[in-house]
């Protein structure tokens, strides 16, 4: 049921993994993207930004990232998410949000999500 509520996403389990990938744009004025998000029992989910690639302003790196492809969209040690909370009502959307800061940063350099940044050097956030 939970995986019908991913719209537009091309889901695969295998075992107990989940990817799913599809496109989303969060407001009509931004860019559409494209996400894989990867979930597996026992683990944290994992969101990240295939296409268009996250670009850097003035050579710095946007806030709020592990690696260059996943954004940090929530803290999993303040239990701001749960596996008996949906993907799609959680993850999906959080990552929109962080997409419409992240354009607006490009524009201005300032950051307005909040949040905490991550102290992961670059490149640890890999897809592999």
């Amino acid at each position: 049921m939970w995986l019908k509520r991913l719209r537009g996403f091309e889901s695969m389990i295998r075992g107990k993994k989940l990817t799913a990938t599809g496109r989303v744009q969060p407001l009509d004025i931004t860019d559409e993207y494209l996400l894989e998000l990867r979930y597996q029992i026992g683990e944290r989910p994992h969101v990240f930004v295939i296409e268009p690639a996250i670009r850097r302003r003035d050579g710095e790196r946007a806030d709020h990232m592990y690696g260059d492809t996943e954004p940090c969209v929530y803290l999993p040690k303040n239990g701001e998410w749960s596996p008996d909370k949906l993907l799609a009502e959680t993850l999906v959307p959080w990552t929109m949000l962080w997409l419409v800061f992240y354009e607006a940063w490009l524009v201005t350099g300032v950051w307005d999500g909040g949040g905490v940044h991550p102290l992961i050097p670059p490149g640890d956030g890999s897809r592999s």
